[in-house]
């Protein structure tokens, strides 16, 4: 499957490096959110080792002209470990370890609360298809995609939204590129357990009507997914959205089967065959 993104680059636009901090420390990924919350917090501590250094303040027990121990008695001060070594010993140092301390406080609270959104972040856990076949269904020609719930839950009021990006040109002359609504035989799933597969047929009404594969091809066709419900465990809304490029269309007779039954309300899923289809 392709895993590359839908490229969009903006120009104009007037940003600062600190716009829209939030949500983008939300959209970051764990190891990147740790990695810049320590370098942050580590500049802080060098910065405020720059004033305890270049000050008049006196550190009991620090080297003279010590950066190094200078750091570190910030560290244990904005960390709050006073290990009772190295001590402020005037009055320049008391005032600079009450702003190294509240600095500290407010950040650790600060990052503590950005983690904890993170953490606290609804997921949903769905598994596509990386393909979406044409192939035919009750006599008309259709496109398929399947999806899955990769966890042992049940999300309910599942719906999903599909929508093709085609080429337009208006009556006027205008050419650009519009959003197309691909209705489904089925937009909803009531409790969404198991597997699904989303089926558009293409019949008189449907803007792919009277295309072939190579038309769409070369009309570069986009499929967008937006799914969304309300997972029974959370008990919270969840989302998730996918695109099928025009290369990732191909024609098949229909996926391969993934769902046995043994007895009675007891199902299989066999993800092995997830994404095979039937030529």
């Amino acid at each position: 499957m392709s895993k590359r993104s839908l490229s969009i680059k903006q120009i104009g636009l007037k940003k600062s490096p600190f716009h829209d901090v939030y949500y983008k420390v939300i959209k970051s990924s764990w190891s990147l959110f740790m990695l810049n919350a320590a370098i942050f917090y580590l500049a802080l501590n060098f910065l405020f080792a720059l004033v305890y250094y270049y000050s008049p303040a006196e550190i009991l027990n620090a080297t003279p002209h010590s950066l190094w121990d200078a750091f570190i008695f910030s560290f244990q001060t904005s960390s709050t470990l006073g290990y009772g070594y190295l001590l402020p010993q005037s009055d320049v140092a008391h005032a600079i370890v009450i702003l190294d301390t509240m600095v500290g406080i407010f950040y650790v609270a600060i990052i503590t609360g950005l983690a904890f959104s993170k953490f606290s972040r609804p997921q949903a856990k769905i598994l596509f298809s990386d393909k979406a076949i044409l192939s035919s269904f009750d006599g008309h020609p259709a496109i398929m995609f399947r999806l899955a719930n990769n966890r042992d839950t049940h999300i309910v009021d599942a719906q999903l939204n599909v929508a093709g990006l085609l080429p337009y040109t208006s009556t006027e002359g205008h050419e650009l590129r519009r959003f197309y609504s691909l209705d489904l035989m089925s937009n909803n799933n009531p409790t969404f357990s198991l597997s699904w597969t989303a089926i558009h047929i293409i019949k008189e009404g449907s803007p792919l009507f009277g295309k072939s594969l190579d038309s769409l091809i070369e009309d570069g066709l986009l499929i967008f997914v937006s799914f969304t419900g309300i997972d029974d465990v959370l008990s919270q809304n969840i989302h998730a959205n996918h695109r099928y490029n025009v290369e990732q269309i191909v024609k098949a007779k229909k996926f391969s089967d993934v769902l046995t039954t043994d007895k009675l309300n007891s199902y299989t899923v066999d993800f092995r065959k997830f994404h095979d289809v039937e030529v």
